[in-house]
């Protein structure tokens, strides 16, 4: 017998290549994976029975396509055991010339669906879709800028509204990049006195989350929002905070009222006249001409002056009342002013008769 051969089988012509992304695919043939991340893809080249296709003298070459969430399509080339890179080329990651390309591609910061595909000549190409959903919250904010610089003031001077009205409050939870995220709880805490109450909300496909206040209620008012350990004001001993007045509409003309000046004068921008009483009060002057006087206990020889409604008003004290006899039936609405930055105030008594009033 002579020696024995040794025969080598080639595998025949390429008719599939695999495709496996990681992570893997679900039912449906898409990838989930957060912003900011990476998926790998690995392609095999085989023939009809199954074999790789593999060639050290004429090793595969395979296309990796993208087409990301935002931006153009991108396009590179993947050669079998090949580690040389360049901006149309990439290296493959494996670095032996086995039939197989394996690459890894970032999703990139925007959230949304992205696609990759592998190609190779005369063969149709196998696509994946990928599904970027955002990070987690980082970022809590107002969705109406001039709202937010309103209540950051409250931390400081509350809000004035009046029973009956409504807050509304429209919050955005997005995660590092931007991204608004969805399915997340938003939880309203509102504490007046001793009574707290918490509303929740759960935001949209936009991030966001929406409440409406009714205030039914005379008193202050303390707000904060949280969303996944975020809170509106970030600082968590504070609380936005809103001054709930009584109404005080429709009263009859018929009548002397007595009015206490539930809030201090409003600081005035230098150059600009400073409110009137008739601002103050948010009456039309003319229903007061006349008709308004205020009492000064240190005025011994006349501690009763009338008011001209028009006059602006350059200091206010505390203990300072107004008397009125309106010519009409009036709807007050107080405006301008400011409460007090303090829970307590102190109303020093002076020599005569003294007008105290509830300060809010």
């Amino acid at each position: 017998l002579g020696a024995p051969r040794t025969v080598t089988l080639a595998p025949g012509p390429p008719v599939s290549r695999g495709f496996i992304p990681f992570p893997p695919a679900d039912a449906e043939g898409k990838v989930v994976v957060s912003v900011n991340s990476t998926i790998m893809v690995r392609a095999t080249l085989r023939d009809e029975k199954g074999n790789p296709i593999a060639s050290t003298d004429n090793p595969a070459r395979f296309q990796v396509g993208v087409v990301p969430v935002e931006g153009l399509p991108q396009l590179w080339s993947v050669i079998d055991g090949n580690r040389t890179t360049s901006p149309s080329q990439l290296a493959d990651e494996d670095g032996t010339v086995n039939g197989a390309v394996q690459v890894t591609l970032p999703v990139g910061t925007k959230a949304g669906t992205m696609s990759i595909f592998v190609a190779v000549a005369n063969l149709s190409p196998q696509t994946v879709t990928v599904i970027v959903r955002p990070g987690i919250v980082q970022q809590l904010s107002f969705l109406d800028a001039q709202q937010e610089a309103e209540l950051q003031g409250s931390l400081t001077l509350p809000l004035v509204r009046v029973v009956g009205d409504t807050l509304s409050l429209a919050v955005r939870a997005s995660d590092a990049h931007g991204n608004p995220v969805p399915d997340r709880s938003v939880a309203l805490t509102i504490q007046r006195g001793f009574l707290t109450e918490t509303q929740t909300q759960t935001t949209d496909g936009n991030g966001e989350a929406a409440f409406t206040l009714v205030l039914r209620e005379p008193g202050t008012y303390s707000l904060a929002l949280v969303c996944d350990g975020l809170r509106l004001p970030s600082d968590w001993n504070k609380a936005y905070r809103v001054q709930v007045l009584p109404k005080r509409d429709n009263v009859p003309a018929e009548q002397v009222q007595g009015l206490g000046i539930p809030f201090l004068l409003p600081s005035v921008p230098g150059g600009q006249n400073p409110p009137t009483v008739s601002d103050l009060l948010g009456v039309d002057p003319a229903a007061l001409q006349g008709r308004i006087a205020r009492y000064d206990p240190l005025d011994f020889q006349t501690p009763w002056k009338f008011v001209d409604p028009t006059t602006p008003v350059t200091a206010l004290s505390s203990g300072w009342g107004f008397f009125i006899k309106p010519r009409q039936t009036l709807s007050f609405r107080p405006r301008a002013g400011r409460l007090p930055d303090r829970d307590t105030v102190e109303i020093p008594l002076q020599m005569g008769w003294n007008l105290i009033s509830f300060p809010i």
